[in-house]
């Protein structure tokens, strides 16, 4: 792995007018993704969508916390998260997502986090262009991507 992807989270160095700001750059990334995934999302397991406009520009987040002792599988949850995908592309067209996967444990991608990566582009893919995926832990984040991923 390449810890020098790896960002620290610090949203107290966000700036003041952050919601205007579009979500670009590694640590303006890391620290959006460390003001809306919480530690118990961390600990306990999530996934955050980010719906932003069409400048990229921040304007509803949605968490999806894990609350159960049973995790879904990644193949599992690609019909939902194209459901997801779909019903922001009908209400918000030109709409662009930030999505995380959020875990205890390491930065280091498992193998499980490359299927979540593969079904949340595969459900996004011609719905909604995604700006990056990303995984968050109680360490920081790392992006599953770099860049945009084509819709």
């Amino acid at each position: 792995m390449d810890f020098a992807k790896a960002r620290v989270m610090t949203f107290h160095n966000l700036v003041p007018n952050w919601p205007d700001l579009p979500v670009t750059g590694a640590q303006h990334t890391a620290d959006l993704l460390d003001l809306l995934v919480n530690m118990r999302a961390r600990i306990n397991g999530a996934l955050l969508v980010l719906v932003c406009d069409d400048q990229l520009r921040p304007m509803q987040p949605i968490l999806i916390e894990n609350d159960d002792a049973e995790i879904p599988r990644p193949p599992d949850m690609t019909e939902a998260l194209r459901t997801l995908a779909e019903g922001i592309a009908r209400s918000l067209p030109g709409a662009t997502a930030l999505v995380a996967l959020s875990r205890e444990g390491s930065l280091t991608p498992s193998v499980v986090d490359r299927a979540w990566h593969r079904s949340i582009c595969d459900a996004f893919a011609g719905q909604v262009k995604l700006i990056g995926v990303h995984l968050v832990t109680p360490r920081g984040s790392v992006p599953l991507t770099t860049g945009r991923v084509a819709a």
